[in-house]
Protein backbone atom coordinates (compact mmCIF):
# COMPACT_ATOMS: atom_id res chain seq x y z
CA UNK A 1 0.00 0.00 0.00
CA UNK A 2 0.70 3.51 -0.40
CA UNK A 3 2.12 5.82 2.70
CA UNK A 4 -0.46 6.97 4.08
CA UNK A 5 0.73 10.69 5.87
CA UNK A 6 -1.67 12.57 8.03
CA UNK A 7 -2.31 14.74 10.84
CA UNK A 8 -3.91 13.54 13.93
CA UNK A 9 -4.51 16.13 16.58
CA UNK A 10 -7.25 16.91 19.17
CA UNK A 11 -9.14 19.00 22.03
CA UNK A 12 -8.08 22.39 20.73
CA UNK A 13 -10.52 24.27 23.07
CA UNK A 14 -10.38 27.00 20.38
CA UNK A 15 -11.61 30.04 22.26
CA UNK A 16 -11.10 28.53 26.10
CA UNK A 17 -11.84 31.38 28.39
CA UNK A 18 -8.52 30.59 30.31
CA UNK A 19 -10.44 30.84 33.82
CA UNK A 20 -8.25 33.00 36.92
CA UNK A 21 -5.51 33.71 35.05
CA UNK A 22 -7.25 36.87 34.11
CA UNK A 23 -7.01 38.15 37.57
CA UNK A 24 -3.98 36.66 38.83
CA UNK A 25 -2.11 38.28 35.64
CA UNK A 26 -4.22 40.66 33.49
CA UNK A 27 -1.72 41.89 31.07
CA UNK A 28 -1.62 37.96 29.71
CA UNK A 29 -5.53 37.94 29.16
CA UNK A 30 -5.21 38.83 25.55
CA UNK A 31 -2.45 36.86 24.75
CA UNK A 32 -3.88 33.74 26.58
CA UNK A 33 -7.20 33.71 24.79
CA UNK A 34 -5.24 34.29 21.15
CA UNK A 35 -2.92 31.35 22.27
CA UNK A 36 -5.70 28.18 21.13
CA UNK A 37 -6.38 29.94 17.58
CA UNK A 38 -2.69 30.39 17.12
CA UNK A 39 -1.88 26.77 17.72
CA UNK A 40 -4.55 25.73 15.43
CA UNK A 41 -3.10 28.04 12.88
CA UNK A 42 0.06 26.30 13.69
CA UNK A 43 -1.10 22.73 13.05
CA UNK A 44 -3.04 23.91 9.73
CA UNK A 45 0.34 25.54 8.44
CA UNK A 46 1.91 22.47 9.50
CA UNK A 47 -0.71 20.46 7.11
CA UNK A 48 0.14 22.69 4.50
CA UNK A 49 3.93 22.89 4.82
CA UNK A 50 4.10 19.07 4.89
CA UNK A 51 1.72 18.32 2.46
CA UNK A 52 -0.37 15.75 4.33
CA UNK A 53 -2.98 13.69 2.98
CA UNK A 54 -5.69 14.22 5.65
CA UNK A 55 -6.13 15.88 8.68
CA UNK A 56 -8.05 14.06 11.72
CA UNK A 57 -9.54 15.78 14.66
CA UNK A 58 -10.33 13.75 17.63
CA UNK A 59 -13.44 15.88 19.50
CA UNK A 60 -13.25 19.25 21.66
CA UNK A 61 -12.75 21.69 19.21
CA UNK A 62 -14.60 24.04 21.11
CA UNK A 63 -15.50 24.86 25.15
CA UNK A 64 -18.96 23.97 24.84
CA UNK A 65 -21.20 26.95 25.50
CA UNK A 66 -18.11 28.75 25.85
CA UNK A 67 -17.95 28.99 21.80
CA UNK A 68 -18.16 31.77 20.03
CA UNK A 69 -18.92 32.60 16.24
CA UNK A 70 -15.14 34.71 16.15
CA UNK A 71 -14.00 30.68 17.35
CA UNK A 72 -16.48 29.09 14.74
CA UNK A 73 -15.10 31.78 11.84
CA UNK A 74 -11.50 31.31 12.69
CA UNK A 75 -11.67 27.38 12.84
CA UNK A 76 -14.03 27.77 9.12
CA UNK A 77 -11.24 29.41 8.22
CA UNK A 78 -8.39 26.66 8.73
CA UNK A 79 -10.03 23.96 6.99
CA UNK A 80 -11.05 26.31 4.38
CA UNK A 81 -7.20 26.86 3.91
CA UNK A 82 -6.64 22.99 4.03
CA UNK A 83 -9.67 22.52 1.21
CA UNK A 84 -8.11 24.93 -0.53
CA UNK A 85 -4.91 22.75 -1.13
CA UNK A 86 -6.32 19.50 -1.59
CA UNK A 87 -6.06 18.43 1.93
CA UNK A 88 -10.06 16.96 3.83
CA UNK A 89 -10.46 17.45 7.28
CA UNK A 90 -12.04 14.10 9.31
CA UNK A 91 -13.68 15.59 12.84
CA UNK A 92 -15.80 13.98 15.69
CA UNK A 93 -17.44 15.75 18.60
CA UNK A 94 -16.26 15.05 22.11
CA UNK A 95 -18.18 16.12 25.71
CA UNK A 96 -17.36 19.58 24.93
CA UNK A 97 -18.79 19.93 21.87
CA UNK A 98 -21.55 17.41 21.40
CA UNK A 99 -22.82 17.06 17.97
CA UNK A 100 -26.73 18.86 19.77
CA UNK A 101 -24.45 22.02 20.31
CA UNK A 102 -22.70 22.33 17.27
CA UNK A 103 -24.36 25.16 15.18
CA UNK A 104 -25.53 24.30 12.23
CA UNK A 105 -25.85 28.34 10.39
CA UNK A 106 -21.91 27.37 9.08
CA UNK A 107 -21.26 25.98 5.78
CA UNK A 108 -18.22 24.34 5.98
CA UNK A 109 -15.58 23.72 3.61
CA UNK A 110 -15.24 21.15 0.76
CA UNK A 111 -13.52 18.11 2.04
CA UNK A 112 -14.87 18.47 5.54
CA UNK A 113 -15.96 15.57 7.08
CA UNK A 114 -18.14 16.03 10.39
CA UNK A 115 -18.87 12.33 12.12
CA UNK A 116 -22.95 11.48 12.78
CA UNK A 117 -23.55 10.60 16.44
CA UNK A 118 -25.73 7.95 15.71
CA UNK A 119 -23.06 5.17 14.28
CA UNK A 120 -20.05 4.49 13.61
CA UNK A 121 -19.71 5.69 9.70
CA UNK A 122 -16.45 5.12 7.57
CA UNK A 123 -15.30 7.48 4.43
CA UNK A 124 -12.22 7.32 2.47
CA UNK A 125 -9.31 9.39 1.83
CA UNK A 126 -8.21 9.65 -1.81
CA UNK A 127 -4.79 10.19 -3.74
CA UNK A 128 -4.56 10.10 -7.67
CA UNK A 129 -7.96 8.22 -8.11
CA UNK A 130 -6.90 5.36 -5.49
CA UNK A 131 -7.93 4.38 -1.83
CA UNK A 132 -5.14 5.47 0.73
CA UNK A 133 -7.10 4.81 3.78
CA UNK A 134 -10.40 4.63 5.52
CA UNK A 135 -11.47 6.74 8.45
CA UNK A 136 -13.72 5.57 10.67
CA UNK A 137 -15.78 8.03 13.26
CA UNK A 138 -18.37 8.51 15.59
CA UNK A 139 -19.43 11.66 17.64
CA UNK A 140 -20.64 12.25 21.05
CA UNK A 141 -24.81 13.04 20.42
CA UNK A 142 -24.63 14.78 23.92
CA UNK A 143 -22.33 15.53 26.48
CA UNK A 144 -22.15 12.31 28.96
CA UNK A 145 -21.86 9.64 27.18
CA UNK A 146 -21.03 6.25 29.24
CA UNK A 147 -21.39 3.60 26.51
CA UNK A 148 -18.39 1.67 24.90
CA UNK A 149 -18.46 3.07 21.37
CA UNK A 150 -14.85 1.11 20.17
CA UNK A 151 -17.29 -1.62 20.18
CA UNK A 152 -19.23 0.21 17.47
CA UNK A 153 -16.11 0.02 14.84
CA UNK A 154 -16.10 -3.05 12.28
CA UNK A 155 -13.10 -3.04 9.49
CA UNK A 156 -14.60 -3.36 6.51
CA UNK A 157 -12.66 -2.56 3.19
CA UNK A 158 -10.30 -4.47 0.97
CA UNK A 159 -7.96 -1.83 0.54
CA UNK A 160 -6.13 0.95 2.41
CA UNK A 161 -5.63 1.55 5.97
CA UNK A 162 -8.09 1.73 8.47
CA UNK A 163 -8.26 4.41 11.14
CA UNK A 164 -10.17 4.74 13.96
CA UNK A 165 -10.90 8.57 15.19
CA UNK A 166 -12.56 8.09 18.21
CA UNK A 167 -12.90 10.76 21.73
CA UNK A 168 -12.65 8.32 24.94
CA UNK A 169 -11.11 7.46 28.26
CA UNK A 170 -8.95 4.40 27.18
CA UNK A 171 -7.86 1.96 30.31
CA UNK A 172 -9.91 4.59 32.59
CA UNK A 173 -7.04 7.32 32.30
CA UNK A 174 -6.51 9.48 35.99
CA UNK A 175 -7.81 12.70 35.68
CA UNK A 176 -10.63 13.29 32.88
CA UNK A 177 -14.10 12.05 32.96
CA UNK A 178 -14.81 8.32 32.27
CA UNK A 179 -16.76 9.37 29.27
CA UNK A 180 -17.05 6.42 26.17
CA UNK A 181 -15.01 3.98 28.50
CA UNK A 182 -13.11 0.83 26.66
CA UNK A 183 -9.84 -1.31 27.25
CA UNK A 184 -6.88 -0.99 25.37
CA UNK A 185 -8.11 -5.05 24.41
CA UNK A 186 -11.11 -3.49 22.65
CA UNK A 187 -9.32 -1.39 20.68
CA UNK A 188 -6.75 -4.18 19.47
CA UNK A 189 -9.49 -6.42 18.77
CA UNK A 190 -11.17 -4.12 16.12
CA UNK A 191 -8.07 -5.08 13.71
CA UNK A 192 -7.47 -1.17 12.67
CA UNK A 193 -3.67 -0.19 11.72
CA UNK A 194 -3.98 3.18 13.99
CA UNK A 195 -6.41 4.92 16.67
CA UNK A 196 -6.42 8.54 16.77
CA UNK A 197 -7.54 9.69 19.92
CA UNK A 198 -9.11 12.49 21.86
CA UNK A 199 -9.91 13.67 25.46
CA UNK A 200 -6.35 13.17 27.62
CA UNK A 201 -4.73 16.60 27.51
CA UNK A 202 -1.26 14.82 27.21
CA UNK A 203 0.51 13.25 24.52
CA UNK A 204 0.72 9.32 24.90
CA UNK A 205 1.43 6.36 22.68
CA UNK A 206 -0.18 3.35 24.62
CA UNK A 207 0.81 1.32 21.53
CA UNK A 208 3.64 1.24 19.36
CA UNK A 209 2.76 -1.75 17.36
CA UNK A 210 -0.38 -2.35 14.76
CA UNK A 211 -2.02 -0.74 16.00
CA UNK A 212 -0.81 2.10 17.25
CA UNK A 213 -2.59 3.55 19.49
CA UNK A 214 -2.00 6.93 20.35
CA UNK A 215 -3.18 10.06 22.68
CA UNK A 216 -1.79 13.56 20.31
CA UNK A 217 -2.74 15.51 24.02
CA UNK A 218 -4.68 18.90 23.52
CA UNK A 219 -2.47 21.58 21.19
CA UNK A 220 -2.44 24.43 23.96
CA UNK A 221 -2.37 24.39 27.53
CA UNK A 222 -5.30 25.67 29.27
CA UNK A 223 -4.25 25.86 32.96
CA UNK A 224 -1.25 26.03 35.35
CA UNK A 225 -1.83 22.00 35.95
CA UNK A 226 -1.46 21.36 32.21
CA UNK A 227 2.44 20.98 32.31
CA UNK A 228 4.98 20.40 29.16
CA UNK A 229 4.46 20.60 25.68
CA UNK A 230 1.35 20.57 23.94
CA UNK A 231 1.19 19.63 20.26
CA UNK A 232 -0.44 17.18 17.54
CA UNK A 233 1.00 13.97 15.49
CA UNK A 234 2.89 14.07 12.45
CA UNK A 235 1.78 10.48 11.58
CA UNK A 236 2.92 8.19 8.61
CA UNK A 237 1.56 4.77 7.92
CA UNK A 238 3.43 2.24 5.66
CA UNK A 239 2.18 -1.35 4.74
CA UNK A 240 4.39 -3.93 7.04
CA UNK A 241 5.90 -1.38 9.12
CA UNK A 242 5.75 0.40 12.47
CA UNK A 243 3.55 3.34 12.45
CA UNK A 244 5.91 6.78 12.47
CA UNK A 245 4.87 9.45 14.42
CA UNK A 246 5.98 12.77 15.38
CA UNK A 247 5.16 14.73 18.05
CA UNK A 248 5.28 18.84 17.04
CA UNK A 249 4.56 21.45 19.39
CA UNK A 250 2.02 24.04 18.46
CA UNK A 251 1.83 25.65 21.68
CA UNK A 252 2.04 29.65 22.34
CA UNK A 253 2.08 29.93 25.99
CA UNK A 254 3.57 26.65 27.77
CA UNK A 255 3.58 25.94 31.75
CA UNK A 256 6.37 24.18 33.86
CA UNK A 257 6.41 23.04 37.20
CA UNK A 258 9.81 24.05 38.90
CA UNK A 259 11.11 23.38 42.40
CA UNK A 260 12.84 26.46 44.35
CA UNK A 261 15.12 26.05 47.12
CA UNK A 262 13.59 29.25 49.56
CA UNK A 263 15.06 27.86 52.80
CA UNK A 264 17.30 30.28 52.92
CA UNK A 265 15.21 33.23 52.12
CA UNK A 266 14.32 36.06 54.68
Amino acid sequence: MTAFRFIHCSDLHIDSPFKGLASQVPSLTERLRESTFQAFHKIVKLALEEKVDAVLIAGDIFDGADRSLQAQLKFRRGLQELSQEGIPSFIVHGNHDPSNSWSHTLDWPEGTTIFPGNKVERFPVMRGGKTLAWIYGISYPQKEVNENLALKFNKDQTQGFAVGLLHANVGQQPGHDNYAPCSLQDLISRDFDYWALGHIHEFKILREDNPCIVYSGNSQARHLKETGPKGCCLVTLNSGAPANIRFVATDVVSYRSAKVDVSGAS
